[in-house]
């Protein structure tokens, strides 16, 4: 048992990851193949602006925006993570804080423990037992699942060790300079799980990536349509040509609404979408039932490795999610 994970280019510019369990793609990323998100890198200040930030020259066409704080004046050269790519208006968005992430951990310098929502109790309990010298936190990913601890510790270890030299070259770094380069090999490397396998190659499960461009799915006689702009994501269901199995229609819809919530949600995490995300339900009567809905829209959430949050807006129908950013979306 596993998680296979293929990627590849794709349109020149842009890159492809499709993590897939028994031949079935269940998530998806898209980012440009030139992304430094991750990337740890020397900059210098250039200019402080205590209501909107600190922007520094990292090596890039346009400045970096870093986090506010005191002590810190222009000239300085500070080891910053690129937290978010540039566009083309805007530079990258970076943070001081530190972090390199593994298939099993992402180690950092809290000297904090965090554990994925899919690890089980005793799962946590036994990578406890793995102490980090040196003030050194972990976040364990749910890939624990499918590893040793010694394997985990082994990769803690090796994280911790190569964070630490880091910080010491950074210290005696006085030029803007990339002291730690992210490569698509070692993102994609990340989401191999179990017996799974990495491949060099998108085409084996081209078919599936292909039809992730499309605007409408059709999913147990239901449409779901999907639009992404500038300012947000949008999700219409429309009842088509499903057929319930309930007589009451309230019941019915309630059912509906229960299969394209899940569907939805799925193809949230296929086609990496993040940001504001409205899902235009089918409209339900009964107060009950928009409570079941948000109940199975909990557990969505729960399992979901992003950070998000939702609000129901009662007179649209309409549930408006907020999604943490990773890499970019293809639609």
């Amino acid at each position: 048992m596993g998680l296979d994970v293929y990627y590849g280019s794709v349109l020149d510019t842009f890159s492809e990851i499709a993590i897939t369990k028994d031949g079935e793609i269940i998530e998806n990323l898209f980012f440009r193949t030139n992304t430094i998100v991750g990337s740890i890198i020397v900059g210098k200040v250039i200019r402080i602006d205590k209501t909107v930030g600190i922007f520094m020259d990292i090596g890039r066409e346009l400045n970096a925006l870093l986090k506010y704080r005191n002590g810190i004046k222009i000239g300085d050269y500070l080891p910053v993570r690129v937290s978010r790519d540039e566009n083309v208006t805007k530079g990258a968005v970076v943070t001081e804080e530190l972090s390199l992430v593994g298939r099993y951990a992402i180690v950092n310098k809290t000297g904090e423990y965090r554990f994925s929502r899919r690890l089980s109790e005793e799962e946590k309990i036994k990578l406890f037992k793995i102490s980090p010298k040196d003030g050194i936190g972990c976040i364990y990913r749910s890939n624990c699942r499918y590893a040793s601890i010694e394997e985990i510790e082994e990769e803690v270890n090796k994280l911790s060790e190569q964070l630490n030299e880091i910080e010491k070259q950074a210290k005696n770094t006085y030029s803007i300079k990339t002291l730690y380069k992210i490569s698509i090999d070692s993102i994609a490397s990340r989401y191999v799980a179990g017996n799974g396998k990495l491949i060099n190659s998108l085409e084996p499960i081209m078919d599936q990536v292909l039809k992730l461009r499309d605007k409408k799915v059709i999913h147990e006689g239901l449409k779901i349509v999907i639009e992404q702009t500038e300012a947000m994501a949008t999700i219409d269901i429309n009842k088509h040509r499903f057929k319930s199995k309930y007589a009451d229609v309230d019941e019915a819809i309630k059912e509906a609404n229960t299969i394209a919530l899940k569907e939805a949600y799925r193809q949230i995490k296929l086609r990496n979408l993040s940001g504001i995300i409205a899902i235009d339900i089918i409209s339900q009567i009964k107060k009950s039932s928009i409570d079941d809905l948000k109940v199975v829209l909990d557990s969505l959430v729960a399992s979901d490795n992003l950070q998000t949050t939702y609000e129901f807006v009662e007179n649209a129908c309409i549930f408006v999610l907020i999604r943490k950013k990773m890499y970019d979306s293809f639609i």
